[in-house]
């Protein structure tokens, strides 16, 4: 075994070297941090689970839905309204009654005579589709939305002539116990 200096002197004097002190302080400093990183990481992780459940049930993924469900029903709502065929008028009044509510609704009751003559008239079958839609306002608590779609309309004469037009509309809708229904129309 080597002998330490501490050793060689203690043994020229005839006494034992005294071992040093463990170095409690030292440890207890270990100890003291590993315990407040662990109640760290504890804390942590209680707050990105509750933060995680809040995000899956929480209003803002409420809201997502929402207007997910805004946006579908305008999107299939403004493509029904712009989508017409001559020989199936009823079927076009029925769906556009059915996909509008308030002054839009009472609007489509005071012109449809004078609609259905028009179509019957021009003998064009149109077929719209949205090429682009968004949600731009959303009120929950009134049961309100707008939206602005672009949309485009084949239009198709009864000669075989064919010609496709882009329309932008700015919708209101309002939320009714069938759904989301289109109660204002702007052309833009």
């Amino acid at each position: 075994m080597p002998v330490r200096r501490s050793d060689a002197a203690a043994g020229s004097t005839g006494t034992a070297a005294q071992p040093a002190a463990p170095p409690t302080s030292g440890r207890r400093r270990a100890w003291q941090v590993g315990w407040v990183l662990l109640v760290a990481a504890a804390v942590f992780a209680g707050w990105s689970g509750w933060s995680y459940w809040q995000a899956g049930h929480g209003g803002i993924l409420a809201a997502g839905h929402l207007r997910d469900q805004v946006l579908h029903a305008a999107t299939q709502e403004i493509s029904d309204l712009n989508t017409v065929n001559d020989r199936q008028i009823v079927a076009w009044e029925t769906r556009w009654l059915t996909d509008t509510t308030g002054a839009e609704h009472a609007q489509v009751q005071r012109t449809a005579d004078a609609a259905r003559a028009q179509i019957l008239l021009v003998k064009t079958t149109t077929r719209a589709t949205v090429s682009a839609a968004a949600v731009t306002g959303l009120n929950q608590q009134a049961g309100t939305a707008q939206v602005i779609a672009v949309v485009r309309v084949r239009e198709t004469a009864d000669s075989g002539g064919e010609n496709t037009v882009s329309n932008r509309y700015l919708l209101g809708l309002t939320q009714t116990s069938a759904g989301w229904k289109i109660s204002s129309i702007t052309a833009g």
